[in-house]
Formats: C-alpha cells, structure tokens, sequence
C-alpha cells in the first residue's frame, strides 16, 4: 500500500487514498479481476532474509519482511526492480510507487527524471489521457502516473520538472501499481506464516523393547540447538498433563536425529503433543521469551474395523473397536447380518457409515444398503445391547438400491466394425524317381538300379481364401444379465460387468465403482464362422483334415487386443441413488474398427507343424531295359514338413509371401487427460510396425535336389495401444471432487512392460501419472492396496515389497523393501499407515539397507486381538 509505506496520511471519510479506494471499488464490483490480480504468480522473499536486525526496536528476523535496509537512497535504486527478492516489503513500495499526497514530493524515489521522455496517449471515456511510463530506477510500470489538470499550465509556466499539482494517478495506473504489488503481498504474507510454521518434529511413539519412548527427527529446516522436548497426554476429561520429563535438545540439524524422550504416562491415552522450545535458527530464548514453540499431535485417531467372522455358522458381519466386538443387526431385522446378506461389508465416507452388497448376477439380490453406525451423544463410543450371541450394534438405515430389471445406463454406445480375412496355402511339386536297367555282369540277369531323383518346379495352390465381415453396435448396461460373465460366459454376450467397491457418500448416496470388459474370448463377437483345415489326400484331391471354430485354425492377427488390453473396455463410478454416471474413462461412443489377416498352417513356425506343409507328387519311372518299354508308374500323394536350412546347395528356390497382419483403428476408449497421463509415465501410445522380413526353410530330399521355400512377412502397420488400467479404487473419503486412483500397465521404450499409478480428480479435474517400476520376471503387475486421497499403498508382487506413495504435493514415491510388511499395511484418512498384523500405526524408517516400515504404539488395539481378522478398517477421531 503505497500511501502506508510513504507516511501519507489519509483518515477515512476526510481524505481518502485513491489507490486503496480503487482496490476496494475492484473487489466489489469486478470480482473477476480482483481475483485475478489476487492469483497471479506470487512474489514472495528468499529464505535468506530471514536474519537477525541490529535495530533494538525491531530485532528479530521478521521485521526484514517490512524493512531489510538495503534500499537507503537513489543510489540504491537497484535493489527496487522487481527482480530482487531481498528487499522489505515497505522499502519496496517505499521506493517504487506514488501516493495521492507524495506525487514526486517528500521523497527521492520514484522522481520524474526517471519516466520515459515520450508519453503514451491512450484513449479514455469522452477524451484522451497522456500516461507516462517507468522503466528505471526500480520496477518497470508501464502506465506509472497521468497528466493532471495544471499539467501544460505549469510546464509553461516554470522550465525544469512538472511539480506535484500537474500529476494524477488513475484506474489504469492503480491497475498496473496492483499488477505488482497484490503478488507481492501475497508472497510476503506466506513467507511470513511460513516462517512462523517452519518447525517440524518428526516424532512418534515406540516400544523397541526398552519402554514406550517419544523418537523422531528434526524435520525442520532449520538447526534446533539448546532446547527441551516434552511429551504431553489428552485425557478422557479433555485436560492436557505431562507424560514425560523435559529432556534437553542439543544441536540437531536438519534431519538429525533427536534424544529419545520415557514416556511416563497416563496408561490408555489415545492422543499426545510432543512440544519442543528453545533455539530454531535466529529466534533464541531471551528472558521470559521462550524462543521457537514447535508442536507435533500424535495420535488423536481410533481405528474400528468391520470383518466377517467365518467362525460362526452361518458367517456372521462384526464390527471391532478397543472396546469390544458386536454384532450388527439392522433395525428392519430381525437377525445379525450374515455372509447370505451381504457379500462385502465396508466403512463409507463417514465415520458412522457402513455400506453392503449382495451377491450380483441373474437370480441374485443384487442389492446395495447402507446403515448408521449409532454412537453415544458427543462420543465415538458404539451404541449395543447385550444378547444372547454377543453386544449388539443395532444399524439405522441409510440408504438402499436394488439393480432395476432394465439396468443402470452408463451412456456409453460401441460399434464395431471388423473384418477377417483368411488363407490357406500349399506348396506342391513333382518327384519322379528314376530307376536304370542294368546287367552288372555279363550272363547275369539284370535289374533296376536307382538312378538319380528329378523334381519340377514347386508351385503355390490356394486352398482357402476367405473374407468374413462384422459389424455390431451395443449399449453398455449394468444389468443382471451381464454381471461377472467370467464365471459363467455365453456365446451372445458382447461385455461383462462387476461391482468391484462400493461406499456411501456423506450425503447418503451409494455409489459404486464399476469395472467394464468385453465378451470372454475370443473378443467379442467374432464372425461365428467354422474354419476348415485342408490337406490333399494320396489322389491329389482336397480334403479336410480338421474343422476349426471361428478361425481357431488359423494364427489371424488380432491387432485391436492391443488397443483393448486385459479385456478391459472402461472403468467407470456410478451413483446408484441418483441413477447416473459421475465419471468413466471413456467417451461416450467407443468406436473400434479392424482388419486381421492370417493363414494356415503357421508358416511363422513351420518346422515346428505337426501338419504337413508340403505335398508332393511322386512317380517313378523304369528306363533302359531292352525287353520291355520304359515306363512311368504313378505313387501318389504325400505330405512332408520343412526343415530347418542347411544352407547346402540346393536346386530350385521357391517364394512364399504370407498373408499376415492387419490394421486397427479406435478411438473414445481412454478419455483426454487420462491419455495424457499414460504418456508422464512413458508409456507408448501406438506399437510401432516392424518392416518384413524373410525366413528360408529346406524340403524335398537331402543333396543337390533339395529345394528352399523363402517365406517372407510383410511389414506391419502401427497399431494403436492403449495401456491398461488394470487396477482402480476411489480415494476415500473424497476431499472435494471424487479421486480416483489407477494402476496402469503398458509398454515403455527399450525398458519394457511398466506399471505406474495414476490419479484423477473426476471428472473435472487433473490426472496425474505419478511413477513408474520395472516389473519383475514373472511380469505382475502392481497392486493397489488402498488410498485415501493423499495417500496410496502400492504392492509390487513381482518383488514382494511395493510402494508408499503421497497424492499431493511433491513428496517422492517411497519403495518399501520389506518383504511382507506392506502387504498388511492399509492407507487410512488422511495419511496414515496401518498395520493390520500389529493392530497399530506404522512409520517409514530410513536404514541403510532402505525404507522400512516400523511401527508405533498407537492407536489402541482393537478386541480379541492383535493379530486380528482382515476386513475393512477406518479411523475415526478422537474428540
């Protein structure tokens, strides 16, 4: 505030501040502009102004924030550009702008001597105005200040510079000065609380087998040096007191680590705050002063879990807390929810909610409730009576949903439109063996010796040539007749469907995530067209050797997999209350086209054939006898297969062109800015085609009459690919827009097949690819743990460890090597790690050996265990 920085006094409702004026008419009147002013990049200091004045009025570190005293007179004019970061707040506008009562008067800086010599004349409502501008002596302001009314007057009047009366400052000019100064104050304002916030303790509680003790780090950045750390503890009464001795802090960098703190007390606390004070960087303890105050809560959370108990017959669902384990009983009921009601019992998104689902497909329930969890009036403790089996939670209904006999639409059409073309080729030729009369000895009887092999030029048959075309177009509903065709697939079927969550919304809305494949396979409707397999039989005529399915006989390329793998066609969050789709991964319309090409026999392998691949023709042929005609005797047919080439010498070469490969094209399967995802992680959009290529292979028989077939391939085209989504939970509970929380798989250049995790705040927001693994030799995949919206547990199977991994902000990925540990670990809101074997929190522990989990003592273990049965868990917090 220019008038504030430059002492120019301005009491409300006598003389009011033309600038302040205008921010406050801006604010009120042109919220837009305001905010976008507001928004811009902020411009805040350097850490590094944040040091010790040697003014007794103002000693500590944050008054740099106002005045860092390197801005002392004209001379100084370049620590006033708006590069430089150094400078105090006041000094800053001190220096840089004008003020109603300051215009060139009172202070050096900003003078006119350091406008620009030629005015810009811009046009204003009923006249013209002269704006000057500023591009030295400080920040550059291009509309800095205008001329007055008494501007020419006195510049007429009087050689040397316009005096104070012939400027004036106006709405454009108010609009530049908050072009650079709203950032400003944006900027300090933040590095001000960031300052005051800077101290961090990275502590928790353990038991490594000598007593509960407070550890940790110094998160901060900053060195803590002669202070004490305290431990204290919240009890059930709401009063805070000691739960430890202060113990003191020597010299811990950033990242050291601290003196570990006995824990004395009280016995069943469910929440404590670890206070450090004393010396953090600059600010010191002086007299009464205490110096830097640094709190950590730990705890303040209870965990509560809902599991189904195969102990009992039948199965029974229970719920779990430190307190007890009840069993839950809708208030409609008249039993205990058991295995026969609910398949899958889980925690919503509110503390008190519980949401099931029954068994899906034709036939079944196909049913979605959830209930209230009743609690005691300003407590987290359960509401049960006591019965015969056990406490009893008595559940009050939310909200229900019963899968309509016509389904649930999810507004997404495919049309296919796909041709197979299909041949069978021969390669045949002619062999005539050829057997001389001969008398050996003179007097002794003759006979036909063999006397050389000839063969004639093989040639290339056409057995089968084929084109089969197919189009279908389908709607996409989630109905019973199309749950979960996997287990039981029929022959019509053109997708499947499954329910793989659900939960229930705060305001009582039950909503599912969806997951969509197409048909089981081949994929699909393909064409329903038998195939047959044809040979020559010993006469020469075409035969069937084997009658195939649809082109089961044939190696027919089937390019679109590629661009619909693991089956998947969508993944999609449904609101069942409301009837309607809140966000999928596709577009509206799946659009799939393609041509796949192949032929029998499998000329890629031919040594490998059972089959033959080779028919020939033999004859033999009786010359040279004197008593009797030559004569020629027809053997008929046969089969033989390729061999691999010796590279020998050979007689006749034969070209074979394969007809193999085809073409794909698709689009609407992956939306924008989830393609835009895959690509952060690398993953490759299209699989390049490969160029052709030739293989040579020997037939005939062995010697200077063998003959080569040269088999060649043509080259590819590119097929589009789109990487699997082949994992998906909701990020709960949902902080605003609905996260959800994919692993993807694809195909990444010269490293291989990759997963990676994505996160997408649907529909409207972002989506972000946030890592990428090798996968192992076994080639899984990673696995999605759980996830809450700022935290996802990641399980690498390969490996068996996996990853930690924050949503938000710019905290890396965290690869936990333990071999079992991360599989029990569960993400509970909003970032916590819980052990499921342990019943207890978990920290990530660096070690040399690398990140390991270690867990805390906190929070209370839940009844009858640990280790407990693995069902659903939440936590809920401690008032």
């Amino acid at each position: 505030m220019p008038a504030h920085a430059r002492n120019d006094v301005h009491p409300p409702r006598i003389r009011s501040d033309w600038y302040e004026q205008w921010v406050e008419e801006t604010r009120v009147a042109r919220p837009d502009r305001f905010a976008a002013l507001l928004n811009a990049a902020p411009r805040g200091p350097e850490p590094s102004i944040f040091t010790a004045t040697p003014t007794s009025r103002a000693p500590v570190p944050v008054a740099r924030l106002i005045d860092a005293d390197v801005f002392r007179a004209p001379a100084d004019a370049g620590v006033l550009a708006d590069e430089g970061p150094g400078i105090g707040a006041a000094e800053y506008t001190n220096g840089n702008f004008l003020s109603r009562g300051t215009l060139f008067r009172r202070f050096e800086l900003p003078r006119s001597a350091s406008l620009d010599v030629g005015p810009i004349v811009e046009e204003t409502p009923g006249t013209f105005r002269r704006y000057f501008t500023k591009s030295r002596d400080g920040a550059a302001i291009t509309h800095f200040v205008t001329d007055g009314m008494l501007f020419d007057a006195l510049a007429a009047a009087q050689a040397g510079p316009v005096p104070s009366a012939g400027w004036m400052l106006d709405a454009r000019v108010h609009e530049d000065y908050a072009g650079a100064l709203l950032p400003r104050a944006v900027g300090y304002g933040a590095a001000l609380l960031d300052y005051f916030f800077r101290g961090r303790l990275d502590v928790d509680l353990v038991d490594d087998g000598d007593g509960l003790r407070l550890v940790g780090t110094n998160a901060s950045t900053d060195a803590l040096d002669g202070g004490t750390l305290t431990l204290y503890a919240d009890g059930d009464d709401g009063l805070r007191r000691l739960a430890s001795e202060s113990i003191a802090v020597g010299r811990a960098g950033p990242g050291d680590a601290l003196p570990a703190v006995p824990v004395t007390g009280p016995a069943g606390a469910e929440r404590f705050v670890a206070v450090y004070t004393g010396t953090l960087g600059e600010e010191r303890p002086v007299g009464a002063f205490p110096g830097a105050v640094i709190g950590k809560v730990l705890g303040g959370a209870r965990v509560e879990e809902v599991f189904l108990d195969g102990g009992d017959t039948p199965p029974r669902w229970k719920l779990r807390t430190p307190k007890g384990v009840f069993l839950l009983t809708p208030a409609d009921g008249a039993s205990p929810l058991t295995a026969d009601d609910f398949e899958a019992l889980r925690w919503g998104d509110g503390q008190d909610q519980l949401v099931g689902r029954s068994a899906f497909g034709p036939g079944r329930p196909n049913r979605v409730a959830a209930y209230a969890v009743p609690r005691l009036p300003s407590s987290i403790e359960i509401v049960a009576e006591d019965a015969p089996g056990g406490p009893v939670v008595t559940l009050r209904p939310i909200a229900s949903f019963t899968l309509p006999q016509a389904g649930v639409s999810l507004d997404t059409t495919v049309s296919l439109d796909q041709t197979l073309e299909y041949r069978q080729q021969s390669v045949e030729y002619e062999r005539t063996v050829v057997l001389q009369w001969t008398v050996p000895i003179p007097g002794v009887p003759g006979a036909y010796v063999p006397a050389g092999i000839e063969v004639a030029s093989p040639r290339i048959r056409n057995l089968a040539n084929r084109a089969v075309a197919f189009a279908d177009t389908f709607a996409v509903v989630l109905d019973a007749a199309h749950y979960d065709l996997r287990q039981s697939p029929t022959e019509a079927a053109t997708y499947s469907w499954r329910l793989t969550e659900t939960s229930v919304t705060t305001a009582g809305h039950l909503i599912g995530v969806v997951r969509v494949d197409h048909a089981p396979p081949p994929f699909f409707r393909w064409p329903r067209v038998a195939q047959p397999l044809y040979g020559l039989d010993r006469t020469g005529e075409q035969i069937v050797r084997e009658t195939c399915g649809p082109f089961a006989c044939s190696p027919v390329t089937v390019p679109l997999m590629r661009s619909f793998p693991e089956g998947l066609l969508l993944w999609a969050l449904v609101d069942f209350t409301a009837g309607r789709v809140l966000a999928k991964t596709a577009e509206d319309r799946i659009t799939i086209g393609g041509r796949g090409v192949g032929e029998a026999p499998n000329w890629a392998r031919p040594t490998q054939s059972p089959e033959p691949l080779v028919y020939r023709h033999t004859f033999e042929r009786r010359q040279g006898n004197p008593d009797a005609l030559d004569a020629t005797t027809d053997l008929g047919w046969s089969g033989e297969s390729l061999r691999t080439w010796d590279e020998e010498v050979f007689a006749t070469r034969t070209e074979l062109a394969q007809n193999f490969g085809g073409s794909a094209t698709s689009s609407g399967g992956l939306r924008a800015e989830l393609q835009g995802a895959l690509r952060q992680l690398g993953f490759l959009q299209t699989v390049p085609g490969q160029g052709p290529t030739t293989a040579v292979f020997a037939f005939g028989d062995v010697g200077p009459t063998q003959m080569t077939l040269a088999v060649s391939t043509p080259a590819s085209s590119p097929i589009p690919l789109a990487a699997s989504l082949a994992d998906a939970a909701r990020a709960r509970p949902p902080a605003g827009a609905e996260r959800l929380v994919f692993i993807g798989a694809g195909i990444v250049p010269s490293q291989g097949e990759l997963s990676g995790l994505l996160v997408w705040d649907a529909p409207e927001g972002p989506a972000r690819g946030l890592l990428a693994s090798p996968l192992g030799p076994e080639f899984a995949r990673l696995v999605l743990g759980s996830a809450t919206t700022e935290l996802a547990v990641v399980n690498d199977l390969a490996r068996a460890a996996g990853y930690v991994v924050p949503l938000e902000g710019t905290e890396p990925p965290r690869f936990v090597s333990d071999p079992d540990g991360l599989a029990f670990v569960r993400a509970l809101a909003p970032r916590l790690l819980y052990d499921v074997r342990r019943e207890r929190f978990t920290r990530l522990q660096l070690t040399p050996s690398g990140v390991v989990l270690e867990p805390t003592t906190l929070p209370l273990v839940l009844q009858g265990g640990p280790p407990g049965p693995l069902g659903d868990y939440h936590a809920i917090s401690v008032p």
